[in-house]
């Protein structure tokens, strides 16, 4: 999890300028605030889109903001998930070899891979890649006491052997590969300085344009 917070550094400034208003300081913070942190999560997915080749509403979902209040004048961009299975990028499968793209223009190409829908009674259902290690197990049997699939399904067991006359199936292991998590990628330096630098100026700005409105009467 990353998170970090936008607050009012000046805000018995705002306090001054409307003492005769009861409440309203704290009310043009939260909202000068909120407006700061909504503007640094479009950064944010600006950056990371720019950067990073992953889709936007699978982005979007990871990001949270908790707002700021009268009586809480601090605002939290929260960015949180798992480590993104490789196929959540953009990737290409070219007759049995596989590229991926996680970073713009640096394309990695893996070795024994493969795409494949994986699904399991813990893992749900989705397309990953992956790749073989070269390790041979004993398949495990299924639940009805039958021989042995692999947990990943048929593509990936057909280097299958047996260990000798009579022995059991040995089954190839595979593993699937998995990239960065949106925290990780919202944390590179670039990212996280340009996004901190807007929401300090957004701030700015927006405080006094709060002040404006209420000495004008435009806020309540």
């Amino acid at each position: 999890m990353i998170s970090f917070s936008v607050e009012a550094p000046d805000f018995e400034r705002v306090r001054r300028m409307l003492a005769y208003m009861p409440g309203a300081a704290e009310k043009a913070a939260s909202r000068a605030i909120n407006k700061a942190v909504n503007s640094a999560k479009a950064e944010v997915m600006r950056q990371t889109s720019d950067r990073y080749m992953i889709g936007a509403p699978e982005l979007r979902k990871s990001i949270k903001i908790i707002g700021a209040t009268s009586k809480r004048l601090q605002a939290k961009l929260i960015s949180t998930s798992h480590l993104y299975p490789i196929t959540k990028f953009k990737f290409k499968d070219n007759g049995g070899k596989v590229t991926t793209e996680i970073v713009a223009s640096e394309t990695k190409p893996w070795k024994s891979a493969f795409i494949a829908t994986v699904t399991g009674p813990y893992a749900g259902s989705h397309l990953g890649v992956f790749v073989r290690t070269g390790v041979f197990k004993p398949a495990a049997k299924a639940s009805n006491g039958a021989g042995g699939g692999s947990y990943y399904g048929r593509k990936s067991s057909r280097n299958g052997r047996r260990s000798k006359k009579g022995g059991p199936v040995l089954r190839e292991q595979i593993r699937e590969k998995f990239s960065v998590s949106s925290a990780e990628m919202i944390g590179y330096p670039k990212i996280i300085d340009a996004v901190l630098l807007l929401a300090e100026a957004r701030l700015k700005d927006e405080l006094d344009r709060q002040i404006e409105l209420f000495l004008n009467g435009k806020a309540s």
